[in-house]
């Protein structure tokens, strides 16, 4: 039977203590989660930066071999560096050095390279420009200025600098581009020695090279040249005295006298010139003079054997001959 007492039993309760497991669980994991945030920001910075480095070398890599490229073209360098001939006066106050320091401690300062001697040609690079990449150029200079062996002759390397600043994943070194030649002015120094450039050559050590074919002399050597009255097609003629010549012009001067080679262009091209030996020959010849760095002097002739239609007048005379040219120098 069911008492009162039953109905009011009270039953033991067991009581369990806390260990403190669990939140310091939470807590070592929140650490290593912490940890690991860093670390992989701190990867991602890094990354990010690197790839930035390499993007800032790729486009320093990519002026430098555009500058190179542009003054191996003697022209785009004087017609930016010689007061005389550049296309704007942007960097004419500047270009004036002292050829009494032949150290290589001074310099020239530009403040922009273009493209080209055109007014309107693209600026390649200009000082305070900030490119693609971030890189911001700080100064554009012709340094390690140094006279050459060869009379008024100097070399100077470009060099390109960057600014040191937040723009910059990481410091990058400057542009050097070797060996820029150029002829100073012949004017009489002043109290400060001060020069100019007067005409430029390609940077680096290449060679420049100058040809042409098939030139056909129009002069003769110590006499007029005497014309051949049956010749067919008209224009024939033979030198009596000396021998026939063409002077010929390079395009671009050479910064010092270059070395020449002429030889004959062939045969088939002096017929037309004495058509009565019937393009027969028993001598030919060809000859280089007056080597400047403007021009020279070619000679290209041969020696007609007389027949019944050419008469006794070119007995011991010459005929032009084509001739083919090479000029290689700086």
């Amino acid at each position: 039977m069911k008492t009162d007492r039953d109905e009011y039993r009270v039953f033991p309760l067991k009581i369990t203590r806390a260990t403190g497991q669990s939140l310091v669980q939470v807590i070592v994991s929140l650490g290593v989660i912490a940890v690991l945030a860093v670390a992989v920001m701190t990867l991602l910075v890094s990354q990010a930066s690197s790839i930035r480095y390499l993007e800032q070398r790729s486009e320093s890599l990519e002026v430098k071999n555009l500058l190179s490229l542009t003054f191996q073209n003697a022209d785009n360098c004087t017609c930016q560096i010689n007061p005389n001939s550049t296309i704007d006066n942007f960097n004419d106050a500047n270009l004036w050095f002292d050829s009494a320091v032949v150290d290589g401690s001074q310099s020239i300062s530009v403040k922009k390279l273009k493209s080209g001697c055109a007014l309107d040609a693209p600026i390649l690079i200009a000082e305070g420009q900030t490119m693609n990449s971030g890189l911001i150029v700080d100064k554009i200079d012709l340094v390690n200025l140094k006279p050459t062996s060869n009379l008024n002759e100097w070399q100077g390397d470009w060099r390109v600098k960057w600014v040191d600043s937040g723009n910059l994943a990481r410091a990058h070194k400057p542009i050097i581009i070797k060996a820029q030649r150029f002829v100073i002015d012949m004017v009489a120094p002043s109290i400060l020695n001060h020069r100019l450039v007067s005409l430029c050559a390609g940077v680096g050590s290449q060679l420049r090279i100058e040809s042409g074919t098939g030139v056909l002399p129009d002069n003769c050597a110590g006499c007029a040249p005497v014309v051949v009255a049956a010749a067919i097609p008209a224009g024939g003629w033979f030198c009596t005295v000396g021998s026939p010549y063409k002077d010929v012009t390079f395009t671009v001067p050479f910064l010092v006298p270059p070395k020449v080679m002429v030889t004959l262009a062939g045969p088939s091209a002096n017929y037309p010139f004495v058509p009565c030996s019937g393009g027969a020959m028993d001598a030919v010849g060809t000859l280089v003079t007056n080597v400047t760095t403007t021009g020279f002097r070619g000679f290209s002739w041969f020696s007609p054997i007389p027949t019944s239609g050419c008469g006794v007048a070119i007995e011991g005379a010459v005929a032009p001959n084509r001739f083919d040219w090479i000029a290689i120098g700086n």
